[in-house]
């Protein structure tokens, strides 16, 4: 089992996101944008979770979102576009040293050190003819409406996502409407806040955009 933590963008960020989408993708034209509605930051990934771990992500998921109380916002002094650590990949990557990331690094679910590294995948088949590690000039807040542990599924045609937990965050307009179980704020199929609901069907879910979109990393 493949399953992410990860922060769900609100419209704001997403519209940024999107932004540098437009801005950096002249340097690797045939790289694939991200669809606005898989775009997420990823806190922490196991590929190898059993179904006997589930719990303990859960549990996990539950501690960070309490730690997160008030937080729905990130400060990102310090954000870079970076081609060269995951070849194929565009990553905007934070700063390493924020208190969230610490938190997460010292979880007994979710390894620490190199193997914890938070990032948001704007590209995939990005091939750029010098690839690197750049700063980026605007650091924003980002701001996000909820927390999702995710299992991502390989098919043929591309990697699907399966919302296992979603934890809205209560200042976040999604709180105040009928949450989403799916991946996109937009979807109206789900569980209610703070509860597990099951596996999407297959029209339900997020599939693929492009089956460039399958891949090692979510």
């Amino acid at each position: 089992m493949r399953l992410f933590l990860a922060l769900i963008p609100s419209e704001d960020s997403l519209d940024l996101l999107e932004k540098w989408q437009s801005r950096f993708r002249a340097e690797s034209p045939l790289g694939r944008p991200v669809n606005r509605d898989r775009l997420h930051l990823t806190l922490a990934f196991d590929g190898r979770a059993t179904p006997e771990s589930l719990q303990k992500y859960l549990r996990e998921g539950e501690r960070l979102h309490r730690t997160m109380a008030g937080m729905e916002a990130i400060a990102a002094p310090s954000l870079a576009f970076d081609t060269r650590s995951v070849p194929g990949l565009g990553l905007v990557t934070f700063a390493p040293d924020l208190p969230l990331w610490k938190s997460l690094g010292e979880s007994p679910v979710f390894p620490g050190g190199e193997a914890f590294w938070p990032h948001i995948t704007l590209f995939r088949k990005f091939f750029p003819k010098e690839p690197a590690v750049r700063p980026i000039e605007e650091s924003p807040p980002f701001s996000f409406s909820r927390l999702s542990l995710i299992e991502s599924r390989l098919f043929s045609e591309g990697s699907r996502y399966f919302v296992k937990h979603n934890w809205p965050f209560p200042r976040s307009p999604l709180a105040a409407q009928k949450p989403s179980g799916a991946f996109p704020d937009r979807d109206e199929a789900g569980s209610p806040p703070g509860t597990t609901g099951p596996e999407m069907a297959e029209d339900r879910d997020i599939g693929p955009d492009r089956p460039a979109d399958a891949g090692g990393n979510p």
